[in-house]
């Protein structure tokens, strides 16, 4: 016999039940001390028969391992629907499995945005410095233009001109045009991150899952 609920229920059950098993599990008597033999066992310490508390142990344990089982099955029904249902989140389309590993991941992806602007900043603020630095010393050599001596003619100052900027031209060394990278990874962040719970959220409302 099977049972179809939605997947917020399942995951709702999935929790109840593992927070009964672990508490099952703590109080669960397994094994106790009886002394006496034939008509005269008795358990030690307790009011009860040896005969009632052994079957009082084998259904416990029973009824622990069918909760067990239960949320075994529920968790592998949700498991085989988030592989196979589709959500779309911004603009992407992926499965539910794949949504719950990505959300997972924001983590990363925050950090790795976080590097991103942080040597992004540091190595503008280091450019802009070295070019105020370049600039300011190439004005003063063609402030010298207008005020040279006989001796140093115009082609020698427009040569070291031409030195300056051959040797200390400043540029950032950008391969990954690291400024539009920035605002795309953060675009996508936040499309993601802003849409991700409510997806799942109503996907889990809507979907539902056959638990045996």
């Amino acid at each position: 016999m099977t049972t179809r609920i939605s997947k917020t229920r399942a995951l709702a059950t999935i929790k109840s039940l593992e927070a009964k098993i672990r508490k099952a599990t703590e109080q669960q008597l397994l094994i106790a001390v009886g002394e006496g033999k034939d008509k005269n066992k008795v358990v030690v310490g307790a009011a009860i028969e040896v005969d009632d508390l052994s079957a009082r142990i084998k259904a416990d344990f029973q009824s622990l391992l069918d909760m067990m089982s239960q949320r075994d099955r529920i968790k592998a029904a949700l498991i085989k629907s988030n592989a196979e249902t589709i959500v779309e989140i911004g603009s992407r389309k992926m499965t539910v499995a794949e949504a719950i590993e990505a959300k997972r991941s924001m983590e990363l992806k925050a950090q790795l945005l976080a590097n991103m602007r942080k040597q992004f900043h540091a190595a503008t603020a280091k450019f802009n410095t070295q070019k105020a630095q370049f600039d300011a010393k190439y004005e003063r050599l063609q402030d010298s233009m207008a005020t040279r001596d006989k001796k140093t003619s115009e082609d020698e100052v427009k040569m070291q001109l031409n030195l300056l900027e051959l040797k200390n031209t400043p540029f950032l060394i950008d391969p990954l045009e690291l400024e539009k990278l920035i605002k795309q990874h953060d675009e996508e962040y936040q499309d993601f991150a802003t849409n991700v719970d409510f997806v799942l959220s109503e996907s889990n409302a809507s979907t539902f899952i056959e638990v045996e």
